[in-house]
């Protein structure tokens, strides 16, 4: 395949070489320690 290009089998095989995704934090997690740093 060109460079830049890929088929369903080859990003099948990266996802699960890769594994499960880490969860995000929640958003006022977030705003919190924005906030918090803001005093610091």
């Amino acid at each position: 395949m060109p460079a830049g290009r890929a088929c369903i089998k080859s990003l099948e095989h990266y996802a699960l070489k890769k594994g499960n995704p880490t969860k995000n934090q929640s958003g006022r997690q977030e705003f919190i320690e924005n906030l918090i740093n803001e005093f610091i």
